[in-house]
Parts: C-alpha cells; structure tokens; sequence
C-alpha cells in the first residue's frame, strides 16, 4: 500500500524526453521537469512515457516513478516498469505525462475505505463503511 502523504501531484506538467533512455537507466532527462518541485525522502511523482502512432491513439506506455528531483533540474532518478507496465527503451522525443493512474487512484481509494468511514441515510440510520482484506466493500448498520 502506498502512502498517499508521499505522493507528489502538480498539475498541467508533462514534456518530451530530452535524450535517448535505455532500458537500464535509471535518469531521465526532460527540459520540462524543471516545472516538477523537489522529490525526495520517500516521496514519489508518478510519470507516464507513450508513443502516439498517427491519429494520437497511445501504442506503447511505461509508468515510472520519480523517486529523486532537484528543484529546476532537467534529471530525474526513477524507478522504471511501475504498475504492471515493462521496461523499454525510449528515444529522444518520446513523450511523457505526470499524473495520476488509475493504480494510484485505487490505492488512494482503498486506502480511505480500509480505515473506514461513517455516513448517516436520510432516515437517520448510521452505517460504517470500510474494506475487508480480501477488498470487499463492507456496509454495515451502526446502531
């Protein structure tokens, strides 16, 4: 589970890689991570490499997480093949996003439920909602 204290979020940034990556680096370098804040101790920035074929369909992806970034550095260390995706190799121009996935959104939402919440319905009754450790939402009356 990830600890969503750690997750860094900045709207609107995303670029195009500056240099060619090989599978096995571990460094990427983008004029446009300059717009990504520090990232350190922990923290980590998720980024989405792609490839668009004619038509803009996305055909190739890779998630990394950026676990290492100076303040207005062009580098960032990552942690490549993130959440299912594979380790490739990319070429210089090869686009990239910084955002949410759909991983990271389930984590955060997983995360809330399983430390549970209270709601009251419009007939007064409290329930308790959380999720087991087999991920089933649990529903269940308070009173």
């Amino acid at each position: 589970m990830i600890e969503m204290d750690k997750i860094v979020l900045v709207d609107g940034v995303a670029g195009v890689l500056s240099t060619s990556v090989a599978q096995d680096d571990e460094i990427l370098k983008s004029s446009e991570f300059k717009n990504l804040p520090e990232i350190s101790n922990g923290e980590r920035a998720t980024v989405t490499i792609f490839e668009r074929s004619f038509g803009g369909k996305i055909d190739e992806y890779e998630i990394v997480h950026v676990t290492q970034h100076d303040a207005d550095s062009d580098k960032a260390t990552v942690e490549r093949a993130q959440e299912g995706t594979e380790k490739r190799n990319w070429d210089s121009g090869s686009l990239w996003s910084h955002g949410l996935t759909s991983q990271t959104l389930y984590d955060y939402i997983h995360q809330v439920l399983s430390s549970g919440f209270k709601m009251e319905s419009e007939d007064g009754t409290l329930w308790e909602v959380t999720v087991s450790n087999d991920g089933d939402l649990e529903v269940n009356d308070v009173d």
